[in-house]
């Protein structure tokens, strides 16, 4: 029998100090703020153990590299499954935190941070994987960010790709030439071998104009 499901809030909710606690001492990534939610919605199954949660918060992200801070919202939703092994009685976690910030916010004259998304994912077996990018204004240039990480137990990949809109001149010589960027890709694949060695597999595009005066 499924037994009796209970559901209800949670005030005043401290992510971070939870998170070591069902993960036996595990931690957030570094560049997750400190999180406190007002209100936190939880069902459990109290026979099985089971239980989700979720919620959201709306907080001053400082936590980058610039001054003041970014207006951030932020969700999170996490479900724990006592009975996912069969037998074996294992827990999965999943785990999803969303973020998204937006400003503008300036890292110095010129370069300004226009708004961000973030999705950090977790799953018992692979850990956390990550995707998610920035708009970046350097001038008159819109310089859009996109990354993700994704990890299991014998890969490592990391892909970024960085676009320019419109092309942004980096070098101008009169008389010379010039040299301008609009798209740099790159991808990062570091894999466990069969002998336990590891090899790192990587290619790199770059898309860019140069002219010859």
């Amino acid at each position: 029998a499924v037994g009796m499901a209970l559901s209800g809030t949670l005030q005043n909710f401290d992510l971070n100090s939870f998170w070591s606690l069902v993960t036996d001492g595990d931690t957030l990534p570094d560049e997750v703020p400190d999180l406190v939610f007002d209100t936190l919605t939880v069902s459990t199954a109290p026979k099985r153990g089971d239980f989700s949660m979720a919620g959201s918060v709306q907080v001053e992200w400082d936590k980058l590299p610039f001054e003041g801070a970014l207006s951030t919202r932020i969700e999170f939703s996490m479900s724990v499954d006592k009975s996912a092994g069969g037998s074996s009685k294992s827990t999965a976690i999943n785990a999803n935190l969303s973020i998204q910030g937006t400003g503008p916010a300036e890292f110095c004259d010129g370069l300004e941070m226009q708004d961000f998304n973030f999705l950090f994912s977790y799953q018992t077996g692979t850990g956390w994987q990550l995707e998610g990018g920035a708009s970046i204004s350097i001038f008159d240039t819109i310089l859009r960010i996109q990354a993700a990480y994704a990890q299991s137990a014998t890969r490592r990949i990391f892909t970024l790709t960085s676009t320019a809109a419109p092309e942004k001149k980096l070098i101008a010589l009169d008389g010379a030439g010039s040299f301008a960027f609009r798209q740099f890709d790159l991808n990062i694949d570091r894999r466990r071998l069969e002998n336990k060695k590891t090899r790192t597999f990587w290619s790199l595009r770059l898309d860019s104009t140069l002219e010859i005066d």
